[in-house]
């Protein structure tokens, strides 16, 4: 099981929600859980998504936010073992930017593909579609933005191709006649996410 908690004395999950990860053992035994939390009260995590590492390991995608000094919110990637010991646990932070992850993927290479969105002030207030490349120790590779002037839009799901490219879907209301109402997006990158 793998989830958000926080603390029964203080009801606020904006600045004090921790992720978890728990076994139940069958037929019976005793129920293991393994907390991370940041111990700073500075961060605020909610998990977004989750999935298996080539060694068969947990891997959790939460969404951190630093709720004390800018506001900015960014993905956080914790991989966890069999016995629910961290192996890592990486985040992603870009400065005065909202990142919103929705999903992430494992790769035939062992890495991992995160999808969502991306907003800062040179967007013009628009959320826009965000996809973040990462390898098998959770180190950053890339990660590219769908820019446009106008509309918003966000990548609901990304997975690797036999030819080491990588196929992004979502929606965007960015390009087109589709300004006020969304359509379907699908980008096809290389193995550096270009596009």
């Amino acid at each position: 099981i793998i989830g958000a908690k926080y603390a029964i004395s203080n009801f606020s999950a904006r600045t004090n929600m921790n992720l978890f990860a728990a076994s139940i053992p069958f037929p019976a035994g005793k129920t293991k859980e393994t907390l991370v939390d940041s111990n700073d009260a500075i961060h605020s995590d909610i998990i977004t998504w989750q999935t298996t590492s080539a060694d068969s390991g947990m891997i959790l995608l939460g969404q951190r936010t630093d709720v004390k000094s800018t506001g900015d919110q960014y993905p956080v990637v914790i991989k966890f073992d069999k016995s629910l010991n961290i192996i890592w646990e990486k985040d992603f932070p870009l400065h005065n930017s909202t990142i919103i992850p929705n999903e992430i993927n494992l790769c035939h290479d062992g890495g991992f593909i995160i999808v969502g969105s991306i907003a800062n002030a040179t967007f013009g207030g628009y959320q826009l579609p965000y996809a973040l490349k990462i390898d098998q120790n959770g180190n950053k590779q890339w990660d590219k933005t769908i820019t446009s002037l106008t509309g918003t839009g966000s990548f609901a799901y990304g997975t690797d191709l036999a030819d080491g490219g990588f196929a992004l879907v979502g929606e965007s209301s960015q390009f087109g006649n589709a300004l006020n109402t969304c359509r379907i997006l699908f980008v096809r990158t290389d193995a550096n996410g270009n596009f």
